[in-house]
Order: C-alpha cells, then sequence, then structure tokens
C-alpha cells in the first residue's frame, strides 16, 4: 500500500491511485494532509492508524464510495472539509480525543442520518452537517431540532436535506448566509416574529418552497433586513403574514 501512498515527515500527503478501493495507512503516520484522498471515488475503506492526530482540510473530499470511517482515540482536529461530499458515509465515530471539527467537515454526506459529538470538542464549524439527513442533536455548541442546525439563536443551516417542511424556533433572531440554499425537498417554511436578519442566499435555489409563512405582520415583515438574494430561485411569490400577504 505504500507505493501509492506519498509520506513525507509524517503527512500523507497524497494518494497517487484515485481508483484504489480500499487503504490501510501504515503506523507512523501523524496527520493526513489536505486533499490526500481527494476525488478518490472507488474507495470504500480506510483504517486510520492511532498516530494519527489529525484529519486535513479535504483529506477524504469527494470519497463519494466510503461508507464508513472509524476514528482513531488519537485525532483532536478534523478539518475543513474533511469529508465533504461522501455521500455513502453512513456511520462515523468522533472519539473524546477530538476538539475541533471543522467548517464543512461533513457537507453533503447525504447518507449521515445520526452522529454523537462529545463533550470534548470545544470549535464546531457553522454548516459542518449542512445537507445530511440528520434530524436531531443536542451539544452545547449546536443543536439540530428537526433538520435545522441552531446555535445562539441563529439558523446555521439545514442538517437534513431531506427536510419538506420547516418550523424555525421561536426564539431565533437570524437566519444565516446560505442557510438552506439548494434545500430541493423544502416546501414549507414558517418564520417566527423574532426574526429580524435573514442571510444573503438564505433559500437560493429552493425549487420547491411554494409556502414561506411569517409569524408577524406585513409591517414587521418588512422591517426584517433581507441580504440579497435571499429567496432567490425559490417558486413563492408572497409571505403569508398574521394580517395579510406581502409581495416577494
Amino acid at each position: 500500500m505504500k507505493d501509492v501512498l506519498k509520506i513525507e515527515d509524517g503527512v500523507l500527503k497524497e494518494c497517487t491511485d484515485k481508483d484504489v478501493e480500499s487503504v490501510t495507512i501504515p503506523e507512523g503516520v501523524t496527520e493526513i494532509g489536505g486533499c490526500a484522498f481527494k476525488g478518490c471515488e472507488s474507495l470504500t475503506s480506510v483504517e486510520i492508524p492511532s498516530s494519527v492526530t489529525a484529519i486535513g482540510k479535504q483529506a477524504f473530499r469527494d470519497c463519494t464510495s466510503l461508507s464508513s470511517v472509524e476514528i482513531p482515540s488519537s485525532v483532536t482536529v478534523i478539518g475543513d472539509f474533511a469529508f465533504n461530499g461522501c455521500k455513502s458515509l453512513s456511520s462515523v465515530e468522533i472519539p473524546s480525543s477530538v476538539r475541533k471539527i471543522g467548517d464543512r467537515a461533513f457537507w453533503y454526506c447525504t447518507s449521515l442520518t445520526s452522529v454523537e459529538i462529545p463533550s470534548s470538542v470545544t470549535e464546531i464549524g457553522a454548516k459542518a452537517f449542512k445537507g445530511c439527513n440528520i434530524n436531531e442533536l443536542s451539544h452545547p455548541l449546536l443543536t439540530i431540532k428537526n433538520g435545522v442546525a441552531i446555535r445562539d439563536n441563529e439558523v446555521l443551516c439545514c442538517a437534513s436535506q431531506s427536510t419538506s417542511v420547516v418550523t424555525i424556533p421561536e426564539d431565533v433572531t437570524k437566519i444565516s448566509d446560505y442557510a438552506f440554499s439548494h434545500c430541493e425537498s423544502l416546501a414549507s417554511v414558517e418564520i417566527p416574529s423574532s426574526v429580524t436578519v435573514i442571510g444573503a442566499c438564505a433559500f437560493e435555489c429552493c425549487t420547491s418552497l411554494e409556502s414561506v409563512e411569517f409569524g408577524g405582520t406585513v409591517a414587521q415583515w418588512k422591517s426584517v433586513e433581507k441580504m440579497s438574494g435571499w429567496h432567490y430561485g425559490f417558486p413563492a411569490t408572497t409571505v403569508k403574514c398574521s394580517d395579510g400577504e406581502a409581495k416577494l
């Protein structure tokens, strides 16, 4: 296996065989470097030794056949985009050694339906689980409820790509940029009157979104700060408010 793995000073730099199906990373490797396995679409399994402490940015990005991964208890960092686009990934165990889960680390892992994050984790990227199919998660840094990821009264993203109906909780004040972008199954959303900001492209290309409801009045809706492109590409033309409708 070493002949297809380029290793320098303990860092696995690259897998030179993009058609490889199974990999056993040798003991002594301390880091899986950025983009090391990026685009290895035939990779179904990987064994990571206990010497590895970090999984780098985009390390397994678009490994579309990778169905499960066991992260050893030596790993402290899962980098940005580390497993982005691993659409077959249905099982991952995050050990208590992990301190950081990078932004978009599991972005669009559409087969991932559940994950447990240990209390040891002190940093979670805002859109770490966007586009997965996780409905519920509870952690001091991140809550997922009915497929919606929330932190500090802000909707970060939709963590369940198959969600068709979303009711945003009453205490939310902001919907972040790109929070629901390209959620093509989303057909209906209820936005509470507590929301004062809707970020750029928040509902961009939600091609099935035909019903938008707002818990406050038309006047309150008009006072909500809406960033550019927030409703680009969805079919709804009005917002139903408590006292009437507002045109988009």
